[in-house]
């Protein structure tokens, strides 16, 4: 079953965003990084929102991936679905985002 996290951005206005990097420190050996990562964004403030892709990448095993845009859309909202992990048998970790 895919995970999602909705971030809403900036509830002022929409704003370019070029990248958004994950981070997942699994370190432990009891946990797993996300493999396949799609982000969606959207510039809509409607409850109804029109999900645009921003692009996809695989996670290294060691946790670490940058999906990059070059276009910078304007974005208020962001949707990151992880699509598959890396070990099914264990729980995903997920450390950090950073968008930029």
């Amino acid at each position: 079953t895919p995970s999602v996290v909705e971030i809403e951005r900036n509830s002022s206005g929409s704003v370019p965003v070029r990248s958004v990097h994950l981070i997942s420190d699994v370190e432990d050996g009891m946990t797993t990084s996300p493999k396949t990562v799609l982000v969606e964004q959207t510039s809509s403030a409607e409850t109804r929102r029109s999900w645009r892709s921003f692009g996809r990448g695989d996670m290294s095993p060691f946790g670490d991936v940058k999906i990059a845009n070059y276009s910078s859309p304007r974005t208020r909202n962001l949707r990151i679905t992880v699509l598959d992990v890396w070990q099914a048998d264990l729980p995903m970790r997920l450390d950090g985002i950073e968008i930029r």
